[in-house]
């Protein structure tokens, strides 16, 4: 029975270990994964339902075992509502990534409102 007990303690610890090491992987730079963070951002500006306008890279190169921004984005969407530009920012700031939002302006205009804002994903290259 204690047996059994320290088993079962055990494989919960390595749930929590195996969970650890997923989101300690996705700190990590890989080139190869910007058009999937890209495509992350569009699919989250339709689930609270903003229109992006344009997104451009500002990333720069990323220095080895170097804390550095991974992805620099900077997106531009538009809205009728301010509460959807609100869960667009949140949902961006929610994910298992290291983001923060760097820059917002909103401007109203004919009934919409327009925004633009530059996301950074912060994380490490390993060379």
């Amino acid at each position: 029975k204690q047996n059994v007990g320290k088993i079962s303690e055990l494989e919960s610890q390595k749930k929590i270990y195996v969970n650890n090491a997923v989101k300690f992987a996705k700190a990590f730079f890989n080139s190869s994964e910007l058009p999937a963070h890209i495509n992350e951002v569009s699919n989250k500006a339709i689930e609270s339902g903003v229109q992006i306008t344009k997104i451009m890279n500002n990333t720069k190169e990323i220095l080895p075992n170097k804390l550095d921004a991974m992805y620099d984005l900077n997106v531009s969407f538009n809205t009728k509502r301010f509460e959807n530009a609100l869960k667009y920012i949140y949902m961006l700031e929610s994910t298992e990534e290291i983001s923060d939002i760097s820059y917002f302006d909103i401007k109203g205009e004919n009934g919409y409102l327009n925004c633009v804002l530059n996301i950074i994903t912060w994380g490490f290259k390993n060379d």
